[in-house]
């Protein structure tokens, strides 16, 4: 259940603790955040894997108090930096397999990042559709309502992962959302 008696979902402490290393990378973890923050929230940073599963919603505040604070664009590269040095290692395999199998294209992996990130999260549904060869719209919906702004930047920062592991540019042209539902229109160059 989430703080507030709404259904779950949860984040790995394998992912949490990338993501608070992340978000000590890019100096986000200071003063000015860490005194607004209840002590679920210096639990969560203190001892990340201390749970196996963190309640979802308590990171999404988390991440939103952080957002309040220092803005989206740090939360997207915390994003971005948690993924590539704490879930990449471990989902590698696996995109290795998708990009034999597929090919390195972002719409492989993108088609499959509900298995990508399921050693991250669990309770939330994500949903790629593609538009062209080169466009379409990953669709995240979680159980409840989220802060906007403690979701969509970590988002983004896993997008850009995905990019990389297709070894190409691309580029979130548009998001929007709101509630529990998050839509991010990605696009990409021609290898």
């Amino acid at each position: 259940m989430t703080t507030d008696g709404g259904p779950a979902f949860q984040i790995s402490a394998t992912y949490l603790a990338s993501t608070v290393r992340a978000f000590e990378k890019v100096g986000v973890l200071d003063e000015a955040v860490l005194r607004r923050l209840r002590d679920e929230h210096r639990e969560m940073i203190a001892r990340p894997h201390s749970k196996t599963w963190w309640p979802g919603l308590a990171i999404a505040e988390l991440t939103a108090t952080i957002g309040e604070v220092h803005g989206a664009g740090k939360l997207e590269e915390a994003g971005y930096l948690a993924v590539k040095a704490g879930i990449g290692p471990i989902i590698a395999p696996m995109a290795s397999v998708i990009g034999a199998i597929f090919g390195f294209s972002p719409s492989a992996f993108l088609a499959r990042m509900a298995d990508l990130s399921s050693t991250s999260i669990r309770g939330v549904a994500i949903v790629w559709a593609e538009r062209t060869p080169f466009t379409g719209t990953l669709t995240i919906k979680y159980p409840c309502p989220v802060p906007r702004l403690g979701i969509e930047p970590l988002w983004r920062g896993a997008a850009r992962y995905i990019f990389d592991l297709a070894r190409t540019e691309g580029l979130v042209a548009a998001s929007g959302g709101h509630g529990s539902i998050f839509e991010l229109d990605l696009e990409w160059k021609r290898k």
